[in-house]
């Protein structure tokens, strides 16, 4: 076959449908749906080289111990840097240690802290530019650098470790949200080609530990700082020396900074980040009215939490079936605070906002606060118990949620549980970063409400129902997100965009492992799509396809069903009254008995592409009436 170069999705077309992915065999080179971001905190250190025509030589001035170095293109074996560098023509070099900075100077010199200096360089040609990505804390922890974000017992760990080099692009490190003496001092120092720095999270910053960080990096023009508290003796002292003199400050929006070369550089814009992590959960009247806290469902027990209104006082309410209503006028945020693990037994019984008739809200700020109290901040998992967050939001007045904050990165069963479902006014939702799932912990999450656009859901671990019904009835959700998982579990895909009659182009299923109706249902009634996704599984499971695309009036071509061998229900009711589909290739050797109606009031004439050697039916569990047979 001949190359190609796709420019947009309206050059790739299957029959009169566009295209929605492209695959080399099983694997996804191209979806319409881009794939969720790449989290470096999980990648060892690594320098790449910009140039690639060249050898490459990364000198290592040991103190702090041995690093250890593989190719992550062509090999996975770790080796020592002996002799103090490596020669390499490959282009891509990861990093790995278990080093020790020095914490004194006994000469007095500034420059004998810290682990170590790598120097990165292309022979023969005395540049050498890079980048370098990855979590730092390899350097550290070798192999159990994931997840390590404290910097305790490292003073001056990564001083002048980049030091005098030609790093281009430094923004995909990852360092701790954490910082100890003299952690970064002259971590950068003279960069000059430096552009892209690492995004800075450390709330509290030690003493000289950001000094001299960027001083002489000349080309340096953005910065992202999240500090709070800068108060620490020479923490920032001359570490914006000589960078570009214009560029953009990104701050905490509560922290004031000085100007010059040892705070925010004079000529640079300054942008004011808020961190809604930090935040209680907090409801932002859009009008005057009620904000109802109730008991939903027999014998549904009280739940107790408290509110603020515009920073006053905590007042304590309970739940009960009549409610408590907070009175609010436009404008008035309402913070709140709890201690229960959950707020609910099932998803019919449950403490929440239940009021459709209240006054309309934002919703923004760290929902840990229900579980955690005051004690929220930095919390990543839920206190126990299951169907913590059930129905909290569910027929609610919410209007947005995008800034809410659901910080757990391992759920539990039921967690999210129609969390706002049949809040008809919601139009935004909130961020879904959690890739450890449970059994039904977004089951019905956002059913029946107005949002446009489905976060991201970057998990590739799936659970039984654990996306089941997520955007059900979403009439207005135009772009779904990727799903990159490529194995299943059961019934993890069932009913998720049944009824979003606005989707026109589903997202790429990359799965090649399937499970028990794990896309039953899955675009059923969505009567505007147009392009449906490949279906690349040769092995399938027991009524993995029943009513997949049922109701889906707008779809012309089925994708090519390459599995041979059909199992129970697999492809039963799959096409029901997808009244325009016009084209169908199937290569199942065994269809008798799993196709039931699998085709009624489809188009009345067509093409069907079949295995040769196979015989069908016709009619509506078979090849339909009218169609043209083709063979494969």
């Amino acid at each position: 076959m001949q190359g190609f170069t796709l420019n947009n999705i309206s050059d790739c077309y299957v029959g009169s449908n566009q295209a929605s992915a492209i695959y080399l065999g099983s694997t996804l080179i191209w979806s319409t749906t881009p794939p969720p971001p790449h989290d470096y905190s999980q990648d060892y250190l690594t320098v790449e080289f910009y140039n690639t025509s060249l050898s490459h030589r990364i000198q290592y001035a040991d103190k702090g111990g041995t690093i250890y170095y593989n190719f992550p293109d062509i090999d996975t074996n770790w080796s020592a840097i002996t002799g103090g560098h490596l020669d390499t023509g490959y282009s891509k070099v990861r990093l790995k240690g278990n080093l020790v900075p020095e914490t004194t100077d006994p000469a007095g010199t500034g420059t004998n802290y810290g682990i170590g200096t790598i120097r990165i360089r292309d022979i023969g040609s005395g540049n050498g530019i890079s980048f370098v990505y990855g979590n730092i804390m390899s350097l550290l922890y070798g192999d159990n650098f994931i997840n390590q974000t404290s910097l305790s017992g490292y003073d001056y760990a990564f001083a002048h470790l980049f030091e005098d080099n030609m790093i281009y692009d430094a923004k995909n490190l990852i360092l701790p949200n954490d910082t100890t003496i003299g952690c970064y001092y002259d971590m950068f120092f003279y960069n000059p080609y430096l552009v892209y720095a690492p995004i800075l999270n450390a709330q509290i910053l030690n003493e000289v530990s950001y000094e001299g960080m960027f001083n002489g990096c000349a080309s340096l023009n953005y910065i992202k700082c999240l500090a709070t508290d800068i108060s620490a003796p020479s923490c920032t002292y001359h570490w914006l020396n000589n960078v570009s003199s214009t560029g953009t400050f990104v701050k905490d929006a509560n922290t004031t900074w000085r100007t010059g070369a040892s705070g925010i550089p004079s000529g640079w814009t300054i942008q004011d980040y808020h961190d809604y992590s930090h935040d209680y959960l907090t409801f932002e009247a859009l009008e005057s009215g009620n904000i109802t806290w109730k008991t939903i469902g027999t014998s549904s027990p009280a739940k107790t939490i408290s509110y603020s209104i515009n920073n006053g006082a905590w007042t304590s309410i309970s739940s009960s079936s009549s409610g408590t209503n907070i009175s609010v006028s436009a404008g008035d945020k309402v913070r709140f605070k709890g201690n229960e693990s959950s707020y609910a037994t099932s998803n019919n019984v449950y403490s929440g906002f239940e009021n459709q008739s209240g006054a309309k809200f934002n919703i923004y700020g760290n929902i840990m606060s229900l579980i955690y109290g005051d004690n929220f901040i930095g919390q990543t998992s839920f206190n126990g118990g299951t169907y913590n967050l059930c129905s909290i939001f569910k027929k609610s007045c919410a209007v947005s949620a995008e800034n809410l904050i659901l910080p757990a990165t391992t759920l539990t069963n039921h967690c999210y549980r129609a969390m706002f479902s049949n809040a008809i006014l919601l139009e935004k939702a909130p961020a879904l970063p959690a890739t450890t799932l449970a059994e039904y912990c977004y089951y019905y999450m956002f059913e029946n409400t107005k949002i446009t656009t489905a976060p991201a859901l970057p998990a590739t671990t799936l659970a039984v129902y654990c996306y089941a019904d997520i955007f059900r009835g979403c009439t207005l959700l135009t772009t779904a997100p990727a799903l990159p998982a490529t194995t299943l579990a059961e019934r993890c895909y069932q009913e998720m965009f049944r009824g979003c009659s606005s989707l026109a182009i589903a997202p790429a299923l990359p799965a090649t492992t399937l499970a028990g109706w794990c896309y039953s249902n899955m675009f059923r009634d969505c009567t505007s799509l147009t392009t449906a996704p490949a279906l690349p599984a040769t092995t399938l499971a027991d009524s993995c396809y029943q009513y997949m695309f049922q109701v889906c009036s707008s779809l012309t071509t089925a994708p090519e069903l390459p599995a041979t061998t059909l199992v129970h229900n697999c492809y039963q009711y799959m096409f029901l009254n997808c009244t325009s589909l016009n084209y169908i290739k199937c290569l199942a050797t065994n269809p008798s008995g799993y196709t039931t109606n699998w085709v009624q009031n489809v188009a009345a004439s067509g093409t069907f592409v079949k295995d040769a050697n196979t015989t069908w039916t016709t009619g509506n569990s078979g090849i339909p009436y009218g169609w043209t047979t083709q063979n494969a």
